[in-house]
This record gives structure tokens, sequence and C-alpha cells, in this order.
């Protein structure tokens, strides 16, 4: 066998190996994609409202189990909104470790003195218990926690009703399956003004310091900025756990594509190998 050979019978191991990988994952862990927003279905995606309002009368409930209505975060200054769930330990935990990190970061500016931060949880079976062991986690990477944050870093939980009328009022589409449990969400925060005014979206899970602040600082005379135009926006893939299967499609869509690449490729070098045999021996028979 010779080494062209051999290399095409490696490419084609790696393309059953890699099917037989994604067929049966092997750990049932949260993970993440990247996904073009101008591929984005209707279920999962952010539709940006800019100068839209938040209905202040929806209510959830805090980490202390006191139920709270919205208009309770507004009136005075900019709150920074996210939808995440407690469970989640990939791009929802990044989230909120990055989001930490960035305002610990600010140097004049702080959480409950400046602006307030609003963590939704979108998982209606999650208690206050979660959310209290969330912001508990969140305020130790948080650089200047004190009683201003902790007063005004909120993390809520509340029915599904509730929460969606809140989403969908800041167009953050997700879907939820109470039969697996599965959730699937984009990621990002939402900025709003005092009164409850959609300010700026940030369809990622990084944020630039001084960015985020000039944000805060607009949010706060009242003021709209501009769409979050990148071409992809991360998704947040919960997984069953009773069969391993992932519930964004798009991520399976991946990996086929990526199988069919390689078994394209290795069936090309096949190919070309049998023709460059066929046209030495033709050659060497012309010769002879």
């Amino acid at each position: 066998m010779n080494r062209v050979t051999s290399t095409s019978v490696l490419f084609l191991a790696a393309a059953m190996a890699s099917a037989q990988l994604y067929s049966a994952p092997p750990m049932t862990v949260p993970g993440q994609s990247r996904v073009p927003v101008d591929q984005a279905g209707t279920e999962v995606r952010v539709e940006q409202k800019l100068g839209a309002f938040v209905p202040k009368d929806v209510q959830l409930t805090d980490e202390q189990g006191r139920t709270v209505r919205l208009e309770e975060y507004l009136g005075s200054k900019p709150l920074i909104v996210s939808f995440i769930f407690y469970d989640c330990q990939s791009v929802c935990l990044d989230i909120t470790r990055k989001l930490a990190t960035t305002l610990g970061g600010f140097r004049r500016h702080y959480v409950g003195k400046d602006f307030n931060v609003l963590t939704v949880s979108i998982d209606p079976t999650e208690t206050p218990v979660h959310a209290r062991s969330a912001k508990l986690r969140t305020l130790d990477l948080y650089s200047h926690r004190g009683p201003d944050a902790e007063a005004g870093w909120h993390f809520t939980v509340g029915t599904e009703a509730e929460v969606r009328r809140l989403a969908d009022a800041v167009g953050f589409k997700y879907t939820y399956d109470p039969a697996s449990g599965n959730i699937v969400h984009p990621t990002g925060i939402i900025v709003l003004s005092p009164g409850g005014q959609v300010s700026k979206y940030y369809l990622s899970n990084e944020y630039a310091q001084q960015i985020l602040l000039d944000s805060i600082l607009l949010a706060q005379k009242g003021e709209v900025g501009v769409r979050d135009d990148r071409p992809f926006y991360l998704a947040c893939i919960d997984i069953n756990p009773m069969t391993g299967q992932r519930s964004l499609n798009v991520m399976n869509a991946l990996r086929v594509l990526g199988i069919i690449t390689i078994v394209s490729l290795a069936t090309f070098i096949v190919m070309s190998s049998i023709k460059s045999r066929k046209l030495s021996r033709s050659t060497e028979g012309e010769l002879l």
C-alpha cells in the first residue's frame, strides 16, 4: 500500500470515527454554536426591538423568594438584562462570569450605584434557591462586591408565561420543552433605560468595557443606541439527558457537513491515487 492510499484510509477512518462520535455523544453536557443571523429560525433568535418599552407589571420571584414587579428594578438607573438558566454550565455560566468581570473593570461606575443588573431564568422549574446560588457565585467574581452590588444585581425566576412576556417584549426568542426539559436560546445582554426602554443589544458573551459603559451612559440619558449587526450570534444548546441528542439542529447540520467534507476529500484522494497508478502503468507499457 503506497503512501497516498494509506493517507486515504486514514481519512476514511477519521470520517467513520466522527460519524460514530456524533451519533452517540459520550457526554451529555450543554454546548454552544455560532449561528448565522440571516439563517436564524423564528423560534431561536434575537429580534432587536430598539426603542420598545418592557411591560413593567411582569412578575418575577427574586433570590429571596419575594415576588417582585419589573418596575421595582427601573425608575432611576439603567438596567442590564440577561436571560439564562442557572443549571447550564456552558455559555450561560460564561455570560454571567464575563459580565461580572467586565463590570468589575469599571473604575467609577458600579452595580447598584450607577446601574442595576437583572438576570432572569428561562427555566420555569428553577427556584429561588438556584437564583441565590447563582448570585453568590457571580458576586464573588465582581471586584466591587458590597452592599450596593448585593442590592443592585438581581437573580430571578418566574413562571413560563411571565418570563416569556418579558422575553417577547425585548425580542428574545427561545424554546423550552417541558417534556424533556430541553432549552435552546440565543445569548447576549440587553441594556434598558431607567424608563424601561430598550436601548442596546449585545449578541455575544464578550463585552468590551468602554463600549458597554458608553451604552449604559447612553441609556441613562434615555437615548437609543445602534443595532448589533454582527453576522453571527451564539446559541446555547441544551441536551436531552435520556437520548444525548442536542436540541439545536444546526449542530447536527454542521457535523454532517464536516463528515461529508472529510469523506469527499478521502474519495478524491483515493480516485486520484487510482488514476495516478493507471497512468503510471500506461506510461510504463508505452516505454516497453
